[in-house]
Order: C-alpha cells, then structure tokens, then sequence
C-alpha cells in the first residue's frame, strides 16, 4: 500500500513536469532572444544590426580566431544612411547607434540585405549570396598588416570558405 504522502508526491512531480514541458518552448525564446525581423516600413535598428553581428561572431570564429584586442567596425545602412557601430572587446560584439570612433573596416549593406540576413535559415550561405550579388561593401580602413593581426583575414576566410 502507497502511503498519501507518496501519492501527493508524485502528483506533485507530474505536475510541476507538465508545467515545464509546456513553458520550455517560451524559456528558450528568453534564453536565446527571438529572431528579429525587418518589415518594409520600419527602420534598421541597433537590435537588427546586432542580431546579424551575433550570428556572423559565432562561438567558433569568438574561439578561434578573435583576439584579446579591441576590434572596431562601422556598418552603414543605406538608403536610410544609418550608422552603427560594433565594438568587439574579449571576444564580445556589442552594437551602438551612430558612427564609429576609429573603425577598422567599414561594412556598407542595404536595408534589403539586412531584412534578408534577419530571415535566413542558413545565415552564412546567405551571406555568400548577399557578396556574390554586391550587396554587401567592405572597406578596410586600416592597413591590412594591421586588420590580419587582429583576426579579420580569418573571419573573412570562414565567410568565403
């Protein structure tokens, strides 16, 4: 014979599990932040640029190829001229409105480009695409000497390769 104790016990387990299981999906939303996307009458926003500077930083390139030195670059959003910038210090990107201090390189994208990075389920063959097409700009604003000893060349290679 079960005592009451046990029963209500275990009642109390299955539920508490019942309610996990069902809030989980949301607690990863929360825990991840939800994919951002850009409708065509909204403006670019540092929370767009940021979500694309997230996934093009991925763990791998942060680990890898990044170094403890302070990197600097512009994005610039046309046809809306929106300037932002991204500073990554220990291998962490964060992303301000306006433009930068003392860039490395200059990245200038379209609004399209931008909407469509925010979208895509395969974020780095879109990328490809998005060079292939001449959608995306990059001006070094460094000497390359310089860009290559802070991890740029290496970045560029995972995104070409």
């Amino acid at each position: 014979m079960v005592a009451p104790r046990v029963k209500l016990a275990v009642v109390g387990m299955v539920v508490v599990a019942v309610c996990i299981a069902s809030t989980f999906p949301m607690f990863l939303t929360f825990m991840m932040g939800s994919k951002q996307t850009l409708n065509t009458e909204e403006p670019v926003t540092v929370q767009h640029v940021n979500q694309v500077v997230q996934q093009l930083v991925t763990s791998d390139i942060r680990a890898n190829y990044l170094t403890d030195e302070r990197l600097e670059m512009e994005f610039l959003v046309t046809p809306d001229n929106s300037y932002f910038t991204v500073v990554v210090d220990v291998r962490t990107p964060t992303t301000m409105d306006g433009r930068a201090e003392n860039p490395d390189v200059r990245f200038t994208v379209g609004r399209d480009a931008v909407s469509r990075l925010l979208s895509a389920d395969d974020f780095f063959s879109e990328v490809k695409k998005l060079r292939d097409e001449g959608n995306i700009h990059m001006e070094m604003v460094k000497p390359y000497e310089e860009l290559a000893e802070k991890g740029y060349q290496e970045i560029y290679d995972q995104i070409v390769s």
